[in-house]
């Protein structure tokens, strides 16, 4: 089984979600403070697969954090080639909920539901994984306090994780194993006689090498005298190596501060562009001060002429022109109007004669159209009495009474026929219309008569007050005359010629205001001048030319750099020439302390010689060589005596292999069938004694290693003429190593089988160990991970050294605030 990606939430420490990604990664080390929730992290694993905790068993409830709900678990993982996901979720109220299913891989497709039922999945996880419960605690997962579970485990504790690892139910391998047993044991009896034949070869090798190591000891002291001696010499050496040193660096300093300085053509063009710039500068001052004068006279011409009150005489006689001109437009304008009303004025009285004529001719006419038409009306009314007496005697009867009297007529009077009454009534008529004619046109010529004589007498007074206009236009225009005159000669023109005088006025003043608007910009141009002269100066090129030199002048000593350019220029001579003196005072010291070194070579050389050694030898290489040839020799020595030993061990076990190929052969023809799984867990424990020794002796720099006796795991300490003692009689950190080792060569045992171990959990241990144990104990961890990339192990710990040993961290800590688990980095 091996772990791909682990979601935790609401489990134990961890409130919030979490997750861990395993994929691709083989040594993790799980890291964090005291209760940062690193166990924690085992413990899902754990509940995860089988619903149980190493430290909780099945007493689940406690594993919901105290601020949650509800915790969950999910596990990727595969095993036998296929990928699994197993997801557990509890509630502190409400029933726990599982699921383990299979998918084409991490985050594919999903294949089927294995099973929803906490019983059934326990079952399938054991079948998965080939362990129970127990099995995995004691074999895979090594937890906090529990390391010592395999080592300790009575044999049929021990017997029920080995039969889960390996698979002995087919019993018919039990035979096979048995005849191979039975050769290898045949073959250690070989191997016992033939060790025999090498015990006397080991014998005189480890003499041999005795005496070689004799000679390495005495050439180490030979060599160690003579480094001794040239230690003195070599210290001097030192010295007057470091003091060469000292001269050689200040000498590159005064190279590199010289170097930085200008050259004699640079600063010769800049002391002459300052030189230059200065007298530039001194022509523009110069041109400034000019203009400044030039603006003072202006100033002062125009002050004058402002003070003789010109701008005012110029203002009142352009004013007085005005003046003049609009009187006098006035006066011939007014007698215009007079001449014009006198006109008028004669022409209307000459119609007002002339109308009174027509009046009176028109009264003469009226008059006799009145006569005409009163005898015309007396004519009509005669004829039509004389008419209207015609017609009633037509119609008088006599003896009818009379229309008019009432009378009878008694006689009938004499008709006498009248005149045409219709020619009498025409020229009544004519008479009457003309008379309407003749009145008519007396009223109208009265009319117009009375309007004329109106209009004649309102003219009259309309010329009188044309004549006051003229005679106040007439003194109006004296007073502008005397005006103008007195403007004229307030700016001492001709009074003949006014406008002449305004104009010659007016072009002095502006010519004064003309004079010092251009010496103003005379002056605002040579200020410019002035500006560009002055950011065209070279002084901050002088600065920075002399700050050039302070380098320099920090390793020579005080010198004053002035910033005037003669001055400067001495100064960087000086200054030059004290580099030259500093540069040979070192060059005669140089070459004193070489001669001085020379002597001292030449004593360590006489020195090494005396050695029998050659002059450019080595010494403390040679001295370290020898050191470790004798360092080399002894150990050898130490192994071929410890071979001896183990070959007469060998020796004397050869009649207890006899025995034991005895009872191998006994039990190949006589054990039941049902002894066989036995005899399986017998080998198994053997060869784990065997395996696990392997590690222990590496993990314990070859101190320990495992004696199996009835089928329960001692220890046998090398180092202590093989004394074997229980495993419980171990200290904490015998007693970790021991179960890693264990750990370690079930790991071997079963890749050697064709299984695989694909993970391993190690929740701390290793602070009980030492310094020197503690790395024996990662490397036989990087061994097991270095061997199989996709082997898995996560090591739980917080001993810095495992931090900063293993690159691939998953670190865990507190926050300040909430005091709840986060994951730091993943």
């Amino acid at each position: 089984m091996r772990p791909q990606r682990l979601k935790i939430r609401g489990f134990r420490s961890h409130r919030k979600e979490i997750t861990i990604d395993f994929r691709g990664r083989s040594l993790i080390g799980l890291v964090g403070p005291n209760g940062a929730g690193k166990s924690s992290v085992l413990d899902a694993i754990s509940f995860a697969l089988y619903g149980r905790t190493p430290g909780e068993g099945r007493a689940v409830t406690k594993l919901i954090n105290v601020r949650s709900e509800a915790a969950q678990v999910e596990l990727w993982f595969t095993a036998g080639g296929e990928t699994f996901r197993a997801t557990r979720s509890l509630r502190a109220k409400g029933a726990s909920q599982q699921s383990l299913e299979r998918f084409e891989g991490v985050d594919g497709e999903k294949l089927a539901t294995v099973t929803d039922k906490q019983k059934e999945m326990a079952q399938h996880v054991e079948r998965l994984l080939g362990l129970d419960f127990d099995g995995f605690t004691r074999s895979v997962l090594l937890a906090q306090g529990r390391f010592a579970q395999l080592l300790a485990a009575t044999p049929a504790e021990a017997a029920k994780v080995l039969t889960g690892l390996f698979g002995f139910g087919v019993i018919e391998k039990m035979k096979t194993i048995t005849e191979r047993r039975l050769i290898e044991v045949q073959a250690e009896l070989r191997a016992a006689e033939e060790a025999r034949a090498l015990q006397a070869d080991r014998v005189e090798e480890a003499t041999l090498v005795g005496t070689q190591r004799l000679e390495a000891e005495r050439a180490f002291s030979r060599f160690d005298a003579a480094a001794g001696e040239c230690a003195g010499f070599d210290g001097e050496a030192a010295e007057v190596e470091k003091e060469i040193g000292g001269l050689g660096e200040h000498r590159d300093r005064l190279a590199a501060a010289a170097a930085a300085c200008p050259s004699p053509d640079v600063r010769d063009r800049v002391l002459a562009a300052h030189r230059s710039a200065t007298e530039a500068t001194a022509v523009v001052a110069a041109a400034h001060a000019e203009a400044a004068d030039a603006v003072k006279v202006a100033v002062a011409a125009l002050d004058e002429a402002v003070g003789a009150g010109l701008p005012g005489a110029i203002e009142r006689l352009e004013h007085a022109i005005g003046a003049h001109s609009a009187v006098q437009r006035r006066y011939d304008e007014a007698v215009r109007r007079r001449h014009a009303l006198d006109e008028e004025h004669a022409a209307v009285s000459e119609r007002l004669h002339d109308l009174a004529a027509r009046a009176e001719e028109a009264g003469t006419t009226r008059a006799a159209a009145a006569a005409a038409d009163t005898t015309a009306q007396e004519g009509l009314r005669t004829a039509e009495a004389t008419h209207s007496a015609h017609a009633l005697a037509e119609r008088l009867t006599i003896g009818v009474p009379c229309p008019v009297c009432g009378r009878n007529v008694e006689q009938l009077p004499e008709v006498t026929v009248p005149p045409d009454l219709d020619d009498v009534r025409a020229a009544a008529e004519q008479a009457r219309l003309g008379l309407r004619d003749a009145e008519s046109e007396v009223a109208t010529l009265g009319t117009e008569l009375a309007k004329l004589e109106a209009g004649l007498d309102a003219l009259g007074r309309t010329v009188a007050d044309a004549a006051e206009v003229v005679d106040r236009a007439t003194a109006e225009l004296e007073l502008a005359a005397a005006e103008l005159e007195a403007a004229v000669e307030a700016v001492a023109g001709d009074p003949a010629y006014p406008v002449e005088a305004f104009s010659a006025a007016k072009d002095r003043w502006d010519a004064l205001r003309a004079a010092k608007t251009g010496a103003e910009a005379r002056l605002e141009t040579a200020r410019t001048a002035m500006e560009a002269a002055a950011a065209a100066s070279t002084e901050a090129r002088i600065r920075e030319l002399l700050d050039s030199y302070h380098p320099l002048v920090a390793l020579l000593g005080p010198l004053s750099m002035p910033a005037d350019p003669e001055r400067a220029e001495a100064a960087v001579r000086e200054l030059e020439a004290r580099l030259d003196a500093s540069l040979d005072e070192i060059a005669t010291k140089e070459a004193a302390l070489g001669e001085r070194l020379a002597r001292v070579r030449a004593g360590r050389a006489a020195a090494l010689s005396a050695a029998g050694l050659e002059p450019d030898v080595d010494i403390v290489e040679l001295r370290a060589a020898a050191d470790r040839d004798v360092a080399g020799l002894r150990a050898r020595e130490a192994l071929l005596l410890e071979q001896v030993a183990r070959g007469k061990e060998a020796v004397d076990a050869a009649e207890l292999t006899s025995r034991r190929a005895v009872r191998l052969q006994r039990l190949n023809t006589d054990l039941a069938p049902g002894k066989f799984p036995q005899f399986l867990l017998d080998e198994r424990r053997r060869e784990l004694a065997a395996a696990g020794s392997e590690w222990f002796r590496e993990l314990s720099a070859g101190r320990y290693e495992f004696r199996l006796e009835d089928s329960s795991f001692r220890v046998r300490e090398l180092t202590a003429a093989g004394l074997v003692r229980d495993a419980d009689t171990l200290g904490g950190g015998e007693t970790f190593l021991a179960s890693l080792s264990l750990a370690l060569g079930l790991a071997t045992l079963v890749g050697l089988a064709g299984g695989a171990l694909d993970s391993f959990f190690i929740d701390e241990g290793f602070g009980s160990l030492d310094p020197e144990s503690l790395d024996l104990a990662m490397e036989g961890v990087e061994r097991l991970v270095g061997g199989d990339r996709d082997r898995l192990v996560l090591v739980v710990s917080h001993v810095p050294e495992l931090r900063e040993r293993i690159e691939d961290l998953v670190e865990l800590g507190k926050d300040p605030a909430t005091n709840e688990t986060v994951v730091i980095r993943s």
